[in-house]
């Protein structure tokens, strides 16, 4: 009937006649931002009840376990108008009484699978999850380090790229194309692994030969590193990942009388500096002291060790103290959170901007620390 077809024209806009006796349509059936491809066709002679849905993937596993209940619907249904509608309304229930799950890629992906398994080799396989959605295989550059390769596929691999998790210094960049297959995506990722490898030997010399306050675990995208040099003193160290040879940012830590001596020699010296050299044996150069080594005893380790004067521990969440009180005699180190907290419960300080002024805890003289965000 008109009204009918009116009803199911403003419902289902997408999915139109495609037959005059309208007993047959094809096209869309529209659930929130999604479509979902539908063709219901009744053969004439048989009735409703014996009406041929065809639909895509993605529609069958949302649907998956209703067959019983959508026949019954079939044979209940006084005409196909009907029927689409209320075939509508038990999508969306489905879908909203639903957590929602990515259906699977289709089968004919899953052949893909196994051809790009045999070309990336089997033992290099970390992990896939049964639903073959999640990967992670392992690279192993030529210096002997093993680098994960985290993939997400979609549903509609290959259609869209997967998702990478990789931990690198830099951007990771997938050239994708529908044709493209999980071998590209590695040999994408060992490519990337070759413009590394002089910035992973320069880090990896520092966490083996100096003693790192942070971070503790670092990990293979960590430029940043944090080194003891002296009784109270540290060196924050940013090296450029695509140039570790350069000359990195960094900042020395510690009481004014403890740090001013070295930011002059390096100052003084900076002409010095060699690319081709790694960037620790140019700061023992320049600075021209040896930086302690991990090889230390404990109870050497724990002198040089700043403890923090509030909390009395030497890291607070993986971070060693950062503000060092400037006058000589005390020269107490502080986690930043601490400081900041002690200051903020005393009525004698007080903040201008972003910057907190107060008294030392210890030798009562000006101390300062930046707020917390």
């Amino acid at each position: 009937n008109i009204q009918g077809m009116a009803a199911l024209l403003s419902s289902c806009p997408l999915l139109l006649p495609f037959s005059s006796d309208k007993l047959s349509y094809r096209g869309y059936i529209s659930i929130g931002a999604q479509h979902y491809r539908l063709n219901i066709t009744v053969p004439q002679a048989l009735g409703l009840k014996h009406a041929r849905l065809e639909c895509d993937w993605n529609l069958k596993q949302a649907l998956h376990g209703l067959e019983g209940l959508i026949q019954r619907k079939l044979e209940q249904s006084r005409d196909l108008h009907t029927f689409i509608l209320e075939f509508k309304d038990l999508l969306s229930q489905v879908l909203t009484s639903r957590p929602f799950q990515e259906p699977p890629p289709p089968p004919a992906v899953y052949s893909q699978f196994l051809d790009d398994l045999d070309a990336i080799g089997w033992e290099r396989v970390v992990h896939i999850d049964p639903s073959f959605r999640d990967w992670k295989i392992s690279s192993v550059d030529s210096r002997g380090r093993e680098h994960i390769l985290s993939l997400h596929l979609s549903s509609q691999h290959p259609t869209i790229p997967p998702i990478c998790n990789v931990s690198l210094p830099g951007p990771f960049q997938l050239q994708w194309h529908i044709k493209a297959s999980l071998e590209d995506v590695v040999g994408q990722f060992e490519q990337e692994l070759y413009k590394y490898q002089r910035f992973w030997d320069t880090m990896d010399q520092l966490d083996r030969d100096t003693l790192v306050l942070e971070p503790e675990r670092p990990s293979r995208d960590n430029t940043q590193r944090r080194i003891m040099i002296g009784q109270s003193v540290s060196l924050v160290l940013v090296v450029d990942p695509l140039r570790p040879g350069v000359f990195p940012q960094c900042k020395f830590l510690g009481p004014d009388h403890a740090v001013s001596g070295h930011k002059a020699r390096l100052s003084e010296h900076i002409e010095k500096w060699e690319d081709n050299h790694t960037v620790l044996d140019n700061f023992e150069r320049i600075l021209d002291i040896k930086f302690p080594s991990p090889s230390k005893t404990s109870e050497e380790v724990q002198d040089m060790c700043m403890e923090c004067g509030i909390c009395y521990m030497c890291r607070l969440d993986g971070a060693a103290p950062e503000v060092t009180c400037n006058n000589p005699p005390c020269s107490r180190s502080f986690h930043h959170a601490c400081l900041f907290e002690w200051l903020k419960g005393l009525p004698t300080s007080r903040q201008s901007f972003k910057m907190v002024f107060g008294e030392c805890p210890y030798c009562g003289q000006p101390i300062t620390v930046t707020a917390a965000t």
